[in-house]
Protein backbone atom coordinates (compact mmCIF):
# COMPACT_ATOMS: atom_id res chain seq x y z
CA UNK A 1 0.00 0.00 0.00
CA UNK A 2 2.75 2.49 1.49
CA UNK A 3 4.58 1.54 -2.44
CA UNK A 4 1.19 2.72 -4.07
CA UNK A 5 1.18 5.55 -2.35
CA UNK A 6 4.80 6.00 -3.11
CA UNK A 7 4.27 5.85 -6.93
CA UNK A 8 0.67 8.31 -7.64
CA UNK A 9 2.41 10.41 -5.63
CA UNK A 10 6.05 10.60 -7.99
CA UNK A 11 3.63 10.20 -10.94
CA UNK A 12 1.62 13.19 -9.90
CA UNK A 13 4.79 15.42 -9.19
CA UNK A 14 5.71 15.28 -12.75
CA UNK A 15 2.57 15.65 -13.92
CA UNK A 16 2.41 19.18 -12.87
CA UNK A 17 6.09 19.75 -13.37
CA UNK A 18 6.44 19.28 -17.07
CA UNK A 19 4.23 22.40 -18.66
CA UNK A 20 6.49 24.12 -16.34
CA UNK A 21 9.48 23.13 -17.79
CA UNK A 22 8.03 23.31 -21.34
CA UNK A 23 7.59 26.51 -21.22
CA UNK A 24 10.47 27.30 -19.97
CA UNK A 25 12.22 25.66 -22.30
CA UNK A 26 10.14 27.17 -25.18
CA UNK A 27 11.31 31.22 -24.01
CA UNK A 28 14.77 30.63 -23.25
CA UNK A 29 15.22 29.10 -26.95
CA UNK A 30 12.94 32.05 -28.43
CA UNK A 31 15.56 34.24 -26.52
CA UNK A 32 18.89 32.78 -28.68
CA UNK A 33 16.96 33.33 -32.34
CA UNK A 34 18.96 36.13 -34.09
CA UNK A 35 16.99 38.32 -36.83
CA UNK A 36 18.37 39.74 -39.82
CA UNK A 37 16.57 42.72 -40.86
CA UNK A 38 17.07 44.43 -44.03
CA UNK A 39 16.94 48.51 -43.68
CA UNK A 40 16.94 50.61 -46.68
CA UNK A 41 17.12 54.66 -46.65
CA UNK A 42 15.12 56.03 -49.83
CA UNK A 43 14.61 59.25 -50.97
CA UNK A 44 10.62 59.74 -51.13
CA UNK A 45 10.80 62.56 -54.09
CA UNK A 46 13.01 60.54 -56.29
CA UNK A 47 13.07 57.29 -55.02
CA UNK A 48 16.55 56.79 -54.90
CA UNK A 49 18.55 55.12 -52.32
CA UNK A 50 20.50 56.97 -49.72
CA UNK A 51 22.06 53.74 -47.66
CA UNK A 52 20.73 50.46 -46.89
CA UNK A 53 22.03 48.35 -43.90
CA UNK A 54 21.99 44.82 -42.25
CA UNK A 55 20.68 45.16 -38.94
CA UNK A 56 21.58 41.62 -36.58
CA UNK A 57 19.60 41.64 -33.76
CA UNK A 58 18.06 39.01 -31.01
CA UNK A 59 14.57 38.75 -30.15
CA UNK A 60 12.93 41.28 -28.08
CA UNK A 61 15.47 43.83 -28.53
CA UNK A 62 15.44 47.64 -29.80
CA UNK A 63 17.07 49.19 -32.38
CA UNK A 64 17.13 52.58 -33.54
CA UNK A 65 16.48 53.09 -37.40
CA UNK A 66 17.78 57.14 -36.66
CA UNK A 67 20.16 58.17 -39.39
CA UNK A 68 21.18 61.35 -40.53
CA UNK A 69 21.71 62.55 -44.05
CA UNK A 70 23.10 65.72 -45.23
CA UNK A 71 20.01 67.88 -46.37
CA UNK A 72 17.57 65.48 -45.67
CA UNK A 73 14.75 64.94 -42.57
CA UNK A 74 12.86 62.05 -42.13
CA UNK A 75 9.59 61.53 -42.73
CA UNK A 76 8.27 58.00 -42.00
CA UNK A 77 9.17 54.44 -41.48
CA UNK A 78 7.48 51.48 -43.30
CA UNK A 79 7.55 48.07 -41.48
CA UNK A 80 8.83 49.43 -37.79
CA UNK A 81 8.73 52.43 -35.36
CA UNK A 82 11.54 54.47 -35.04
CA UNK A 83 12.60 52.55 -31.67
CA UNK A 84 10.31 49.11 -31.58
CA UNK A 85 10.90 45.60 -31.66
CA UNK A 86 12.57 44.30 -34.71
CA UNK A 87 11.09 40.45 -34.23
CA UNK A 88 8.61 39.93 -37.28
CA UNK A 89 9.85 43.07 -39.81
CA UNK A 90 12.42 41.61 -42.11
CA UNK A 91 12.21 44.44 -44.59
CA UNK A 92 12.27 48.12 -43.82
CA UNK A 93 12.04 51.33 -45.66
CA UNK A 94 12.95 54.83 -43.92
CA UNK A 95 11.30 57.49 -46.12
CA UNK A 96 13.48 61.24 -46.59
CA UNK A 97 12.82 63.94 -48.02
CA UNK A 98 15.42 67.09 -48.95
CA UNK A 99 15.03 70.30 -46.42
CA UNK A 100 13.22 72.97 -48.78
CA UNK A 101 13.08 76.72 -48.03
CA UNK A 102 11.49 79.85 -48.96
CA UNK A 103 13.88 82.81 -50.05
CA UNK A 104 11.77 86.47 -50.01
CA UNK A 105 13.76 88.92 -51.68
CA UNK A 106 11.91 92.81 -51.32
CA UNK A 107 13.53 95.57 -53.63
CA UNK A 108 13.61 98.86 -52.18
CA UNK A 109 14.45 102.42 -52.73
CA UNK A 110 17.02 104.77 -50.12
CA UNK A 111 13.93 105.44 -48.36
CA UNK A 112 12.49 102.08 -48.07
CA UNK A 113 9.66 102.83 -50.77
CA UNK A 114 8.81 99.34 -53.51
CA UNK A 115 11.20 99.85 -56.23
CA UNK A 116 9.87 97.93 -59.56
CA UNK A 117 11.38 96.49 -62.29
CA UNK A 118 14.06 94.97 -61.05
CA UNK A 119 15.14 91.36 -62.07
CA UNK A 120 17.37 89.18 -59.85
CA UNK A 121 18.45 85.63 -60.29
CA UNK A 122 19.37 82.55 -58.23
CA UNK A 123 22.03 80.23 -58.95
CA UNK A 124 22.94 77.69 -56.79
CA UNK A 125 26.80 76.87 -56.63
CA UNK A 126 27.40 73.26 -56.78
CA UNK A 127 31.44 71.72 -57.29
CA UNK A 128 32.58 74.90 -58.75
CA UNK A 129 29.80 75.51 -61.48
CA UNK A 130 27.07 77.75 -61.23
CA UNK A 131 23.55 76.69 -62.15
CA UNK A 132 20.03 78.68 -62.47
CA UNK A 133 17.41 78.02 -60.17
CA UNK A 134 14.93 80.69 -60.90
CA UNK A 135 14.72 84.48 -62.14
CA UNK A 136 12.26 86.75 -60.75
CA UNK A 137 9.64 89.47 -62.51
CA UNK A 138 9.87 93.02 -62.40
CA UNK A 139 8.24 93.29 -59.46
CA UNK A 140 9.34 94.41 -56.11
CA UNK A 141 8.79 91.37 -54.27
CA UNK A 142 9.91 87.97 -54.68
CA UNK A 143 9.72 84.32 -53.58
CA UNK A 144 12.30 81.76 -54.29
CA UNK A 145 10.39 78.00 -52.93
CA UNK A 146 11.19 74.66 -52.42
CA UNK A 147 14.95 75.35 -52.29
CA UNK A 148 17.14 72.96 -50.47
CA UNK A 149 20.33 72.88 -48.80
CA UNK A 150 23.35 74.14 -50.30
CA UNK A 151 25.21 77.60 -51.47
CA UNK A 152 23.47 80.33 -53.61
CA UNK A 153 24.39 83.01 -55.44
CA UNK A 154 21.83 86.02 -55.89
CA UNK A 155 22.56 88.25 -59.21
CA UNK A 156 21.10 91.31 -59.43
CA UNK A 157 20.41 91.69 -63.52
CA UNK A 158 18.30 94.77 -63.52
CA UNK A 159 17.20 97.98 -62.32
CA UNK A 160 14.85 100.86 -63.34
CA UNK A 161 16.65 103.45 -65.10
CA UNK A 162 18.54 106.08 -62.95
CA UNK A 163 19.04 103.38 -59.82
CA UNK A 164 22.31 101.78 -59.61
CA UNK A 165 22.75 97.66 -59.64
CA UNK A 166 24.29 95.90 -57.47
CA UNK A 167 28.12 95.24 -58.37
CA UNK A 168 28.90 91.75 -57.02
CA UNK A 169 26.42 88.53 -56.01
CA UNK A 170 24.95 88.05 -52.15
CA UNK A 171 25.87 84.81 -51.13
CA UNK A 172 23.24 82.84 -49.13
CA UNK A 173 23.85 79.53 -47.03
CA UNK A 174 21.07 77.42 -46.29
CA UNK A 175 21.62 74.79 -43.88
CA UNK A 176 18.71 71.88 -42.78
CA UNK A 177 16.32 74.20 -44.19
CA UNK A 178 17.24 77.51 -42.75
CA UNK A 179 18.98 80.43 -44.31
CA UNK A 180 22.26 82.26 -43.59
CA UNK A 181 23.34 85.46 -44.97
CA UNK A 182 26.89 86.48 -43.83
CA UNK A 183 26.63 84.30 -41.15
CA UNK A 184 23.21 85.41 -39.70
CA UNK A 185 19.80 83.49 -40.28
CA UNK A 186 17.04 85.20 -42.37
CA UNK A 187 13.73 84.96 -43.14
CA UNK A 188 13.89 87.55 -46.06
CA UNK A 189 16.65 89.62 -47.65
CA UNK A 190 16.11 93.01 -48.29
CA UNK A 191 17.65 95.15 -51.68
CA UNK A 192 18.32 98.72 -51.47
CA UNK A 193 19.52 100.40 -54.58
CA UNK A 194 20.32 103.34 -54.69
CA UNK A 195 19.82 106.49 -56.91
CA UNK A 196 22.02 108.35 -59.45
CA UNK A 197 22.64 111.53 -58.62
CA UNK A 198 22.75 113.97 -61.27
CA UNK A 199 26.30 114.07 -60.86
CA UNK A 200 26.77 110.65 -61.39
CA UNK A 201 24.66 109.81 -64.06
CA UNK A 202 27.27 110.28 -67.01
CA UNK A 203 30.85 110.24 -65.66
CA UNK A 204 32.16 111.06 -68.75
CA UNK A 205 29.48 114.15 -69.49
CA UNK A 206 32.16 116.90 -67.93
CA UNK A 207 34.45 115.71 -69.92
CA UNK A 208 32.35 115.70 -73.15
CA UNK A 209 31.19 119.06 -72.27
CA UNK A 210 34.72 120.51 -71.91
CA UNK A 211 35.77 119.33 -75.36
CA UNK A 212 32.86 120.79 -76.92
CA UNK A 213 33.81 124.23 -75.37
CA UNK A 214 37.57 123.86 -76.48
CA UNK A 215 36.09 123.21 -79.85
CA UNK A 216 34.22 126.04 -79.73
CA UNK A 217 36.24 128.49 -78.41
CA UNK A 218 39.04 127.34 -80.99
CA UNK A 219 36.61 127.88 -83.80
CA UNK A 220 35.55 131.38 -82.54
CA UNK A 221 39.35 131.86 -82.69
CA UNK A 222 40.29 130.95 -85.83
CA UNK A 223 37.24 133.17 -87.07
CA UNK A 224 38.63 136.30 -86.16
CA UNK A 225 41.92 135.54 -86.52
CA UNK A 226 40.77 135.47 -90.33
CA UNK A 227 38.33 137.91 -90.00
CA UNK A 228 41.46 140.70 -88.29
CA UNK A 229 43.65 139.23 -91.61
CA UNK A 230 41.36 139.79 -94.20
CA UNK A 231 40.69 143.31 -92.53
CA UNK A 232 44.77 144.39 -92.39
CA UNK A 233 45.12 143.29 -95.94
CA UNK A 234 42.47 145.97 -97.38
Amino acid sequence: MKRRLFIMGMMLLLLFTLPVFKIKAKTTSQSNINYQINVTYIDQESQKQLAHSIVKQNANTHYNLNRSFKGYQQVKIKGDEIKGLLNHNKYIEVYYTPYRSCLTVKLKKENNQALKGTVVVLYKKENGKEQIIEMSHQESQYSFTSLKDGKYLLYQNKVPKGYIKLNKPIEIMIKKGKIYHQNKSIHQLIIKNKQIKKSQKNPHQQFYLYIIVLLILIRVMFILKTYYKNKQGK
